[in-house]
């Protein structure tokens, strides 16, 4: 992790982790769905709402 490169990859990989980690957390860590087409809509529905999630907590911070 001394290198510049590294730390960007860990960077982008501490994003990743904290959504697989929402999702553990929110019982989502095995698709409720069989299918690619029905797992696309339900990850879709997913990051929607970590989106407006994100959003609320961003202004709510912002006002404070």
């Amino acid at each position: 992790m001394a290198d510049e490169p590294a730390k960007v990859i860990y960077r982008r990989r501490g994003r990743c982790e904290l959504v697989h980690a929402r999702l553990r957390n929110l019982g989502l860590d095995r698709p409720l769905a069989r299918g690619l087409r029905k797992l696309a809509h339900e990850m879709t529905g997913f990051a929607l709402a970590m989106n407006i999630l994100t959003a609320h907590r961003l202004r709510r911070a912002a006002l404070a």
